[in-house]
């Protein structure tokens, strides 16, 4: 399919998708969801701002996000990294695609059939923290 008058609206598709999980109804169990974000790795909407797409990868609870950069412009890798904090890939051609979404299935897959708790306790009650733990599984890993 080609699009003739095309304005990729990275950000505003970040914030979006998050916001769907935020309005679904909340469960009793812990769960994760997954939003897979496809990418050139560039905006060029300017609808929604690079600070308030960031700001709901931050606020977003549960919500396991992966990038699929398609070929295309150079991403910004630190960026796509804020984006996207459980990591991305950047496709060589559309062909190597169906073996980036085999990838994603596994760790998916993986991800779902287990169920890990993570309790932190300092023993100091001030100032702010930032926990950050990386599951692999057969090659495969995300970072939360």
């Amino acid at each position: 399919m080609k699009c003739d008058n095309c304005t990729r609206n990275l950000y505003g598709a970040v914030v979006k998708g998050l916001k769907k999980f935020s309005d679904a109804p909340a469960t009793t169990a812990p769960t994760f969801d997954y939003m897979i974000t496809f990418t050139d790795g560039a905006d060029h909407a300017g609808r929604v701002s690079q600070a308030d797409a960031l700001s709901a990868v931050r606020s977003a609870n549960n919500v396991v996000q992966y990038g699929v950069v398609t070929p295309g412009e150079k991403p910004n890798a630190d960026l796509l990294a804020r984006l996207t904090p459980a990591g991305y890939a950047a496709v060589a051609g559309v062909d190597k695609l169906p073996d980036e979404l085999r990838h994603l299935a596994r760790l998916v897959a993986a991800l779902g059939t287990n169920l890990y708790g993570l309790v932190y306790c300092p023993s100091f009650r001030h100032g702010d923290h930032r926990v950050r733990a990386t599951l692999a599984v057969g090659g495969s890993s995300v970072t939360l």
